[in-house]
């Protein structure tokens, strides 16, 4: 009846003091009085990229004579991030922990959380792992021995389309989980398509971040991104965040308790017909700006584009309105006696 979290120090605060922060947040405040169940969580100081999990000898042999379940959620979702950083992040920390599943003896179950676009270079998808021109082993050694030069270069012909680093250390560690899982363990992977805003828990709309749409629609409504360059027609596979957290839940049950033999996969997505087009997404985060509108809103939104835009539009829209807006802005609060 314990959950223990692994949390890596960051910005000179302990894993109990980050995982304090959390339970103090919003998002525990709604419909959870979290004294009475804060017993219940406890953090370990842990990081996937080093050796070891970066683990304590009493952490390690806590978790190894505790855990009964574990969920796989820490990686770095970054789209922009380099082949080293992905294979570092979401492949060698994966392997960590399916090492660690060796070692417990409790072990029920791991729920290992992957990407609905995980192989996204294909046209069809279904629930189960495709085959790779490289093993994941093939990789990290690439990584722990080449420059970063030689690195790109050998990496660049193994994405077979796909789009960034991101999703091809994603497949990398699916392969990893399927490979080297202990034999008996029952396994699922949860592959999640576009996470945005919570749709009813703690609340509507509640999130913590702004990664991907939830950033873009920020900046639209804040009038700071005039334009952007998009398939107005084109639909996108959204699922809100406290529906793939209650299905990783749902996972977890089903794995530890019906135990399949071979791996399950799950993909979280929405429908084609409940997801309306591009331009539609962004037209209803125009109206929510308007009903809700933010003190911080630096200039009026661009209004919605109903068409792609002209190359010509686009550069001159970016030129003027984000990089000259950016120096004037910057030219002003340099005046104001403060850093840019």
């Amino acid at each position: 009846d314990t959950i223990y979290i692994l949390i890596r120090e960051k910005r000179g605060q302990s894993c109990e003091q980050r995982l304090e922060s959390l339970l103090q947040s919003k998002l525990f405040s709604f419909a959870l009085d979290i004294n009475k169940v804060r017993h219940k969580v406890v953090a370990i100081a842990g990081d996937l990229s080093v050796d070891g999990m970066g683990l304590k000898d009493s952490d390690r042999d806590l978790l190894v004579s505790k855990v009964s379940v574990i969920f796989h959620v820490a990686g770095d979702v970054k789209f922009n991030e380099t082949i080293r950083d992905a294979v570092t992040h979401n492949l060698i920390g994966t392997a960590q922990v399916v090492r660690l599943c060796h070692q417990c003896r409790a072990l029920e179950a791991l729920i290992h959380v992957s990407t609905a676009y995980a192989f996204c270079q294909r046209s069809d998808l279904e629930e189960k792992i495709y085959p790779m021109k490289v093993t994941p082993e093939e990789v990290i050694h690439a990584v722990q021995t080449m420059n970063d030069t030689e690195l790109t270069r050998y990496t660049e012909p193994l994405l077979e389309g796909r789009p960034n680093c991101y999703t091809f250390a994603k497949a990398l560690a699916e392969h990893i989980v399927h490979k080297d899982r202990p034999a008996g363990l029952p396994v699922s992977i949860v592959r999640p398509s576009i996470v945005l805003a919570a749709y009813e828990e703690p609340m509507p709309g509640w999130i913590d971040n702004f990664n991907g749409a939830t950033g873009i629609a920020l900046l639209g409504s804040l009038g700071i991104m005039r334009i952007a360059d998009y398939d107005t027609d084109k639909r996108l596979s959204f699922i809100p965040v406290d529906m793939t957290s209650n299905a990783l839940i749902a996972a977890a049950w089903h794995t530890g308790t019906q135990r399949p033999r071979d791996i399950e996969i799950y993909h979280l997505s929405s429908e084609p017909h409940n997801t309306p087009p591009l331009v539609d997404v962004v037209e209803y985060f125009l109206v929510a700006q308007q009903d809700s509108p933010s003190i911080k809103v630096v200039r009026p939104h661009a209004g919605v584009p109903h068409t792609r835009p002209s190359r010509f539009r686009l550069w001159t829209t970016i030129l003027v309105s984000h990089l000259l807006f950016a120096y004037f802005v910057d030219a002003l609060i340099w005046l104001c006696g403060y850093k840019p």
